[in-house]
């Protein structure tokens, strides 16, 4: 065999085997390719999802707080629609004619007394309760003595005793009885349940 043909030989293994190392590496290359496509639509999948869940759970999160926002807001526009009405119910007592009212804080004192305070008339109420409370006072069998005006009390009286200090009047009546009264008001306003 001549050199020419040994040299052939060789120049046609060499190119054989770098055409089958060019194909190999194709394929090697279209499979990596292949590979990195199906990762790569797996992880944008994934993404999605996770994006997709993430998603979900800033709108149940936006929904929820809204939810409350609106409650709290109603709630809050009920408390002052109850407010209303029990200032309402302040001014209707003081509005009451003038025996009548001093009816009402006879009663309110008879309600706290021990007997042994005195009563202090409040500068506005003065010329209303000065003559009519103690005739209201005697219903009650109390015998208390009924002082002027220190300017402690905005309405109605102040029982004063050795160590204890009473405000009776509408104001203070309504705010005694503050939680029986919301709830009423919230069953006739509202039309809610008693709870």
């Amino acid at each position: 065999m001549a050199l020419a043909d040994i040299v052939r030989r060789i120049s046609d293994d060499a190119e054989r085997e770098a055409a089958e190392l060019v194909l190999a590496a194709e394929k090697d290359a279209e499979q990596i390719r292949h590979d990195a496509q199906e990762r790569a639509a797996r992880e944008r999948g994934a993404t999605l999802a996770s994006e997709r869940g993430t998603a979900r759970d800033e709108a149940a999160t936006l929904l929820a707080g809204a939810r409350l926002g609106g409650r709290d807001r109603l709630v809050a526009e009920k408390h002052v629609l109850i407010d209303r009405v029990l200032e309402n119910v302040v001014r209707q007592m003081q509005d009451l004619p003038d025996s009548e009212y001093a009816e009402l804080i006879a009663r309110g004192v008879a309600e706290v007394a021990r007997g042994d305070e005195i009563i202090v008339l409040s500068r506005a109420d003065e010329p209303r309760l000065r003559t009519a409370l103690p005739e209201m006072l005697s219903r009650y069998d109390l015998k208390l003595s009924i002082e002027d005006s220190t300017g402690d009390a905005a309405q109605g009286v102040a029982l004063v005793g050795k160590r204890t200090r009473v405000e009776v009047s509408p104001a203070a009546m309504v705010e005694a009885r503050r939680a029986e009264m919301v709830s009423l008001a919230s069953r006739v306003l509202f039309d809610e349940a008693e709870g």
